[in-house]
């Protein structure tokens, strides 16, 4: 038994040259923004007088797009999420989204508060600088599965 091919040379030729014209958004829009592969948890970075240092928090993110990064993370657990204060997590959101643009890698941000108050604003603030996602880490507050849950 030969295999036949699906398309022949000519078929083939004649429909890859049709490919520059057709819109690329859609082309690619299945590819875009992947949530998956290795997501960097950022650490957070300070200055010597002990302030978020923002400048080099952004320069955290050039880093990653050139180690070849699929995604950043921050605040978390490891980024000192709790020690910051709201002024300062909420920069630290507004530095990250705005290094970010056009690098391909995705961004979530920790939305995470000790209260469901808490937590919905800092998503709301989050929501519109339009990350690629939201991670929140249940408040130490919670005391049963029910306390996780309505949170």
């Amino acid at each position: 038994m030969a295999n036949t091919p699906l398309l022949t040379r000519r078929q083939a030729l004649i429909a890859l040259s049709s490919l520059p014209f057709l819109p690329a958004r859609n082309l690619f829009a299945a590819t875009e923004n992947r949530m998956r592969g290795a997501l960097m948890i950022l650490s957070t970075p300070y200055t010597e007088a002990g302030e978020v240092d923002h400048e080099d928090l952004a320069k955290e993110v050039q880093f990653c797009a050139r180690c070849g990064v699929q995604g950043l993370v921050w605040p978390q657990n490891s980024s000192e999420q709790r020690y910051l204060s709201q002024e300062e997590r909420i920069r630290g959101f507004e530095v990250l989204a705005e290094a970010n643009r056009g690098t391909g890698m995705v961004l979530v941000l920790g939305v995470q508060a000790e209260d469901t108050a808490g937590m919905l604003e800092y998503a709301a603030i989050a929501e519109g600088l339009e990350p690629d996602g939201m991670i929140a880490i249940p408040p130490t507050t919670a005391q049963s599965l029910s306390d996780i849950r309505d949170y």
